[in-house]
């Protein structure tokens, strides 16, 4: 029982902290359909190099890498909704 309250503990100490980041830097955010994103200059720069320089490669398996990304994703909300039942069960 004392791992719960170490778990909640933890959950309010992280939502409390990315809240704080968050307000800090509000200017940044951008929304973009129901996301708000914080863009960095890093990552911009990765993708534009990555997008560029692999572009005969990942032009063709665009379709491919959007269905392995929804596949990918209802795995994960499967997995979480999973462990949470074996998490909260008896």
């Amino acid at each position: 029982m004392s791992f719960i309250a170490y778990d909640i503990g933890f959950l309010v100490a992280f939502i409390a902290a990315l809240i704080i980041f968050l307000y800090v830097k509000r200017s940044n955010l951008k929304r973009q359909g129901l996301l708000y994103l914080y863009p960095t200059k890093i990552g911009i720069k990765i993708i534009d190099t990555a997008s560029t320089k692999y572009a005969r490669i990942l032009r063709p398996l665009q379709y491919v890498i959007i269905a392995s990304g929804y596949i990918l994703m209802a795995v994960a909300v499967w997995t979480i909704y999973k462990l949470s039942v074996m998490y909260l069960g008896p």
